[in-house]
């Protein structure tokens, strides 16, 4: 749940100009600082190694404008699972079927919402977001509960202090390898992204507060503390934001490196642009292409919703169609929202009946969701 910092009145001009809502994306040390560096030199974009945390243990190898969110408040904490086996992550990596996932407003603290729509749909999601403020403890009995019901956690976690800069320089080593120890002892999959986004200019750990070779030696050092602590059931998710919005904005030099990242992330929604309703092809198809001359590392639609409008039953479907057609795409996490209060858009599944019947019987195909098993 980021919080958009773009200028609002932006958005009312250009409304009032054209007609149109134009929507752009929304709202993760080593101790050893000579292995870190040795790390860095040697996994620049598109390297091989060291291989990410996932992968060694496995052995295997809006439209830009975003909705805004509320990072997630709770920090309880539980005794972590014990086990004598750690767990292995290969099997999520690149499944067969496609994760049908969702960041629903109220979790952790309340369920509710995600109880009904899965009542709603037919079927449980199988993989859960919810966003965190960098600094913030883990809810861990949220990420049990979750694992424990066949859905994989996905945690979003928001750097907006300290900066980009800092946190490369090692003012979070602290955090990130307490962070990096209680994963460890949970021994459950997760799925970790930090500073989504990061081309966008919305956010403080973006482009305008950030350097690209700063994002990259921050993202280095947490992910080397995590190797370090032998935190290896993390998947590792790189987030970027669809180019429209920001189509200057090149994402090669914010990749850490094949050799630090699981999947691509990418963060779009289907809304009116200059050139009409989106597709998945105009909204992210130029997107993976840049990506694509860098890496092959498997793709995740991250975030995504489609605004209401007569097309967006044809929409949903259009979603659905999109990423079951790319082998490469391993599914989609829909942004659950009503953002209409905050001068936003309603996101919401079931903003209408229409909309939600076609989301509903598209998802129960056996292709979509699988139990993930702790």
């Amino acid at each position: 749940m980021l919080e958009r910092t773009f200028t609002r009145a932006l958005f009312a001009a250009s409304a009032a100009a054209t007609g149109l809502f134009l929507i752009f994306a929304y709202s993760h040390p080593v101790s050893d600082t000579s292995a870190s560096a040795s790390a860095a030199a040697s996994a620049s974009a598109g390297s091989t190694a060291p291989t990410s945390s996932a992968e060694a243990a496995t052995g295997s190898a809006s439209n830009a404008t975003t909705p805004t969110h509320t990072a997630a408040s709770s920090s309880t904490s539980v005794e972590t699972q014990s086990t004598n086996a750690t767990v292995n992550v290969s099997t999520l990596l690149d499944p067969t079927k496609k994760y049908l996932g969702i960041a629903q407003d109220g979790i952790p603290d309340d369920m509710t919402g995600l109880t009904k729509l899965s009542k709603e749909i037919g079927k449980t999601p199988n993989m859960v977001a919810y966003y965190v403020p960098w600094g913030q403890s883990l809810n861990q009995t949220w990420v049990l509960n979750l694992v424990n019901d066949g859905i994989l956690p996905l945690i979003q976690f928001e750097p907006t202090t300290p900066s980009i800069a800092d946190i490369a320089a090692g003012a979070s080593d602290a955090y990130a390898t307490t962070l990096a120890q209680t994963i460890k002892a949970l021994n459950v999959p997760i799925v970790l992204s930090f500073g989504h986004e990061m081309n966008g200019n919305w956010y403080n750990w973006g482009t305008k507060g950030t350097s690209a070779a700063d994002f990259v030696k921050a993202w280095r050092r947490i992910h080397d503390i995590f190797s370090k602590v032998g935190a290896t059931n993390v998947i590792w998710l790189w987030d970027v934001n669809v180019t429209y919005p920001v189509p200057d904005i090149a994402l090669e030099p914010l990749y850490p490196g094949n050799a630090y990242v699981n999947w691509v992330g990418l963060t779009g929604y289907y809304n009116t642009t200059p050139g009409g309703r989106s597709t998945f092809d105009t909204l992210f198809e130029p997107t993976m292409e840049q990506v694509r001359t860098f890496t092959e590392k498997p793709f995740l639609i991250a975030e995504t919703g489609v605004s209401p409008s007569a097309e967006k039953p044809t929409e949903i479907s259009n979603l659905f169609t999109g990423v079951q057609a790319h082998s490469d795409v391993l599914g989609f996490v829909w942004f659950n929202y009503d953002k209409s209060g905050a001068n936003e858009t309603d996101w919401m599944i079931n903003s209408d009946p229409t909309s939600a019947a076609t989301f509903a019987e598209l998802a129960k195909a056996s292709t979509w969701g699988f139990a993930i098993t702790p």
